[in-house]
């Protein structure tokens, strides 16, 4: 989206990229439409281009926009911006340039105004001639930085904080051994970037075991470095060391700039296909997700076999199963398709799907079934083959 923003912004219609393809952002399969009627009745906004210089990519389009609401911490009578408050970077310029560009009208909301001229003009993320509106919140309390969080310097750079009383060791149970094992598949100096649900437990993991500063830790909100937090802070970091705007930092993501992605395992198809944005009748929204999965060297999809009522517990070095999950995350077909795992080795990257019990990974001409990884997660417990045999209590052997 935001990068849409940026190319209406400076007059142009829309974006020409290759994320998307064979997913079901593709027109040749629903084009971004999630429902009958719209696909009856809604106006096309992506556009298959088969061949443009020996290549095929996708047209994202958007509608007119007529209103844009933006955050930021302070205004000065000009309505000039700063963010010295907010834990996000995000993308307010390239959505005031597009809404400007469409004739609409800039609203902003933030917490005080400043004198005119008394701003550091080194500080203005978005600059006054683009804003039409301010308004200054009545009750600064439900200016929330985060979900669960009002204000927290320490996701700004205000101030740094130790982390070793943030960062809780967990139980060693199912997710900490699928998340233990996702640490191995990576390098000293990789960039990696962690998404939401489970894989936010990676940092945990790697603070556990000493490693935390041999790994750069990414964001898709625009942070590098420092912890990404967890649950409703999600999309902020503790201690970053580097905000900036979201659009660029996507145009990163784009040119395969990053090493490792980390993803909640949802739903995966035989092909390696996998589902991240409908799933058991709702709609969970795509996020970052086409962009970082079909661009990182190596997307890891981690988390459990199975799903819903799924009870296991390590007991002697070994993952038992004592209750499965009523949904199989391993179908024939997935409803919808996130990232098209042909892509993505097409492009020369790797899929790797990693749970409780075992680890695969998408070969070329082959399904994703093809090749079982087998190394030691750690001292406490090791990989292998799961058991299938039918059993109400099944053990996965060392």
């Amino acid at each position: 989206m935001g990068q849409i923003w940026r190319e209406k912004g400076r007059g142009f219609p829309g974006l020409m990229t290759k994320v998307g393809l064979g997913t079901f952002m593709d027109p040749r399969f629903d084009g971004c439409m999630v429902n009958q009627k719209t696909k009856d009745h809604g106006e096309p906004l992506v556009f298959h281009i088969p061949d443009f210089r020996g290549e095929e990519y996708l047209f994202y389009t958007l509608p007119k926009m007529n209103v844009a609401l933006l955050r930021g911490t302070t205004s000065d009578g000009h309505g000039n911006l700063t963010y010295e408050k907010e834990c996000m970077p995000c993308e307010p310029l390239d959505l005031a340039m597009a809404t400007k560009a469409d004739g609409g009208i800039v609203i902003a909301c933030v917490e005080r105004i400043a004198k005119t001229g008394s701003l550091d003009p080194r500080d203005i993320r978005v600059p006054g001639l683009l804003i039409d509106y301010v308004c200054v919140a009545e009750n600064i309390n439900n200016q929330m930085q985060t979900h669960i969080t009002h204000f927290n310097p320490a996701f700004t750079g205000e101030i740094r904080v130790e982390m070793a009383a943030s960062m809780p060791t967990l139980p060693l149970n199912e997710k900490k051994v699928a998340c233990r094992r996702a640490t191995m598949e990576m390098k000293p100096n990789d960039k990696c970037n962690f998404g939401i649900g489970i894989p936010t437990l990676v940092p945990n993991i790697l603070y556990e075991q000493g490693v935390n500063d041999k790994i750069v830790m990414i964001s898709e909100s625009g942070l590098i470095g420092g912890v990404p937090a967890e649950g409703g802070d999600f999309g902020a970091h503790w201690n970053p060391e580097v905000m900036y705007n979201q659009t660029d930092h996507f145009s990163f993501f784009d040119q395969g700039g990053l090493d490792v992605a980390v993803f909640g395992l949802s739903e995966v198809e035989e092909t390696g296909n996998v589902n991240t944005t409908f799933l058991n009748g709702k709609m969970a929204g795509v996020g970052g997700f086409p962009n970082i999965a079909a661009n990182a060297k190596h997307s890891l999809f981690v988390g459990t076999f199975t799903a819903s009522g799924l009870k296991c517990h390590v007991e002697d070095g070994k993952m038992v199963i004592d209750q499965e999950g009523r949904f199989k995350k391993f179908v024939k077909k997935c409803v919808q398709v996130s990232m098209n795992a042909d892509e993505n080795l097409r492009r020369g990257n790797r899929c790797t799907y990693i749970s409780e019990r075992c680890v695969l990974e998408k070969q070329p001409k082959a399904s994703c079934w093809s090749r079982l990884l087998r190394e030691s997660i750690s001292k406490s417990i090791s990989w292998t083959r799961w058991n299938l045999r039918p059993s109400s209590r099944r053990v996965v052997r060392s």
